[in-house]
């Protein structure tokens, strides 16, 4: 099999790539931890005062009674049901410095990131890390990040305030990380060979050994997902094309 020449960095993307050059459009870092949450370290830090608190009191996010040590704060606005009906959580806790009796109040701003293809590009969330708990909720999290930035008691970088005059979310595109155009391996080869279902069930059961790249690649982890950049997807297309040709010729032989 003819292999495809393509450029890790320039031909082709993992979505890692894509989430870490997001995150460089914007002035942050991503951080490449392993759980199902993509997120960028934390941006900006908020001690909690009684000026913050009492702010927050105002916008529906309130101090919950507890019989422990544990502060919580709890967003009592309206909250989204979540698949099944269930409300996500949405509190806060907090806890206590070791061996002393005082709270670390502390909430820390970054931002969750999530492919969206619909949007060409990369959604950027608001999150708000206490010391303990976080919330599952995101309309808490935008509140909470909104009322803390709001507050004026901290300087934020523009994608900060811009997360926070939102909506809820924000976009970087594909045109604004300068990769228009940019689309998974599957969705390519869908795109050219979709309506034949015996090629894409050859593509889907030979694992590599007709084509390649793999547009049906097994994956490890999400991580692992590849896009190409649109000036190689010709090439990508032709290259599967001769490899198809070359296989029903080694058919014919035998």
């Amino acid at each position: 099999m003819e292999n495809i020449r393509l450029v890790q960095g320039s031909d082709v993307f993992t979505l890692w790539d894509l989430y870490k050059k997001a995150s460089e459009h914007k002035g942050l870092k991503f951080s490449e931890g392993s759980g199902s949450i993509i997120q960028t370290h934390t941006i900006v830090t908020y001690v909690l005062d009684k000026k913050l608190l009492d702010l927050l009191a105002e916008r529906g996010i309130k101090k919950q009674p507890r019989s422990d040590d544990v502060f919580t704060l709890v967003d009592e606005n309206w909250q989204e049901k979540s698949v099944g009906g269930f409300h996500e959580t949405e509190y806060w806790n907090f806890k206590t410095k070791e061996g002393e009796k005082h709270l670390e109040l502390e909430v820390g701003l970054a931002v969750t990131m999530a492919l969206v293809e619909e949007d060409r590009g990369i959604r950027f969330y608001p999150a708000t890390r206490s010391t303990l708990v976080s919330p599952g909720s995101g309309l808490s999290h935008f509140r909470m990040f909104k009322t803390l930035v709001e507050s004026g008691t901290k300087e934020v970088l523009p994608v900060v305030r811009e997360l926070a005059q939102s909506e809820g979310h924000i976009v970087v595109s594909w045109t604004d990380l300068g990769l228009g155009g940019i689309r998974s391996f599957h969705s390519v080869y869908q795109e050219f060979f979709g309506e034949n279902k015996a090629i894409c069930d050859l593509a889907m059961q030979s694992h590599g050994r007709v084509f390649d790249p793999d547009p049906y690649q097994p994956l490890s982890s999400k991580k692992d997902k590849m896009f190409i950049a649109e000036p190689a997807q010709p090439r990508v297309i032709k290259g599967w094309k001769e490899q198809l040709r070359k296989y029903k010729q080694s058919l014919a032989v035998a």
